[in-house]
């Protein structure tokens, strides 16, 4: 193998190296913008359940009463 042809191959292999290095940067930034909008999502759902669960709890504490609570209609 001749001296230029050895220089052309890792000329090659360098190039597809850097392709896949820029393919690989992209892909990085794109999972990086999705996991940032997974983590405002879920901030957001924890803040739900939150007042979901404070809601539940005023409610009991405020006397509602709940289904074990009633008789049943044929009584």
């Amino acid at each position: 193998m001749s001296e230029q042809s050895k220089i052309e191959e890792l000329e090659v292999r360098l190039i597809t190296l850097e392709t896949m290095v820029a393919y690989q940067d992209k892909t990085i930034s794109d999972l990086d913008v999705v996991i940032q909008e997974q983590y405002l999502l879920i901030e957001r759902l924890q803040q739900k359940v939150i007042q979901i669960q404070d809601s539940i709890k005023e409610g009991a504490l405020v006397g509602e009463h709940s289904l074990q609570d009633e008789r049943p209609p044929h009584y």
